[in-house]
């Protein structure tokens, strides 16, 4: 896979007109794809209700984050199977088969064609994409391995945008497992960004064969005799009906007494100092600890635990995420306060709340730095007077 880094220098320095060339031990390879058109015309589509947070405290750097913050009906399609025959997956994300058409889930719209587009100039999709002609082709630049030719294999390709974030895992990668495991369908080895704990406990968990499974990054650019996807399962964090009650389903009821909890950060501060500190995290932690709050690490938990423990849960406090998508996993009514400080993840995590029916609330703090390039990763502090009146 092309990181990064790696996308942005083939960007800067190569002609998108190259057909195969040497770059850092890999072959790049070039293609005009065809973007293939998804056929939803005869799929289901599920109605939703979407509403927004109980409570707001604080201001967000940027107020319009909670312009379509409201009640409205969400349309969910139904996933859907895509087959695809001598076919290689060439990015985290993508699939070219024998005839050159190119999967993205979402490049098939106007819409969602722009945001791969943006993303992928983030260095986002482990691949490089040109532009769109008129013929509706596209540029495609990959990197592919350099001896292996093809695999005889029927694959289940795992697509996830962030193959190394754990919350990218539960609203991209769980869903497409729940739903391979609820049609039975048959395959003979996966394909999956990160070979992950998460993954293997997700196949056990839900009941799906175990086989091997390759990393993106070992067989980019391998034909497989075939390579099945599916499209339809990520809406911006909202959950369909289906994957909210497979997930409540796991495990079953929590009979032990629900508990209060608050997701720490801090062992995050220690290993990435300059993201999204919390700087007074330990006088949160103090305060809430005073009001019968369990002080959690969910990044130290298997799966499971994970899902226990927020199963288990009546009260969840944390700063904005991945333990805090954890939430899904919550039952119906369970109290959240997301601690907020970048704004432009505000819909999702509403969306999942609000898809859990969980009761949510928003607590927003000023960054140190608010400058477009930094906020996302910028310390803060928590007013503890504004936490505690949305706790009380």
């Amino acid at each position: 896979m092309l990181s990064a880094s790696q996308i942005e220098l083939i960007r800067k320095n190569f002609s998108f007109h190259i057909e195969s060339k040497e770059f850092h031990g890999r072959r790049l390879e070039h293609k005009i794809a065809n973007i293939r058109m998804e056929d939803f015309s005869s799929a289901s589509v599920e109605l939703r209700r979407f509403y927004g947070p109980t409570r707001v405290i604080g201001a967000p750097i940027k107020p319009q984050c909670l312009a379509d913050i409201k009640e409205y009906e969400i349309s969910l399609a139904v996933p859907q199977f895509a087959s695809m025959s001598s076919a290689a997956v060439v990015g985290f994300s993508a699939v070219i088969d024998s005839d050159d058409r190119l999967f993205i889930e979402g490049i098939d719209s106007a819409s969602g064609r722009e945001q791969i587009l943006a993303e992928n100039k983030l260095g986002y999709h482990g691949l490089v994409l040109g532009d769109v002609n008129e013929d509706n082709q596209i540029e495609v630049t990959y990197a592919r391995h350099k001896d292996i030719e093809s695999i005889s294999s029927k694959a289940l390709f795992l697509h996830n945008v962030e193959p190394g974030n754990y919350g990218s895992f539960l609203l991209r990668v769980m869903p497409q497992l729940a739903f391979a495991a609820e049609q039975k369908i048959e395959f003979d080895c996966y394909i999956a960004g990160a070979r992950s704990s998460w993954l293997s406990e997700s196949i056990k968990m839900l009941g799906l064969p175990e086989r091997k499974i390759f990393q993106v990054n070992e067989v980019s650019g391998v034909v497989f005799d075939k390579v099945l996807a599916i499209s339809g399962v990520y809406h911006e964090g909202f959950l369909s009906s289906f994957y909210r009650k497979k997930m409540i389903s796991l495990f079953g009821n929590i009979d032990a007494e629900r508990r209060k909890i608050y997701c720490s950060r801090s062992l995050s501060a220690l290993a990435r100092p300059s993201y999204r500190v919390m700087k007074n995290e330990v006088e949160v932690e103090r305060f809430l600890r005073s009001r019968g709050y369990d002080i959690v690490f969910p990044e130290t938990l298997s799966l499971s635990e994970q899902i226990r423990l927020f199963r288990g849960s009546s009260h969840v406090i944390g700063p904005s995420g991945s333990g805090m998508v954890n939430c899904l996993f919550a039952t119906p009514g369970t109290n959240i306060v997301d601690i907020e400080t970048f704004t432009f993840n505000i819909r999702q995590h509403a969306k999942i709340y609000s898809s859990c029916e969980l009761d949510y609330s928003f607590l927003f703090c000023t960054p140190d730095d608010a400058s477009e390039g930094n906020l996302i990763s910028s310390s803060y502090v928590v007013d503890i007077e504004a936490l505690e009146s949305i706790v009380e």
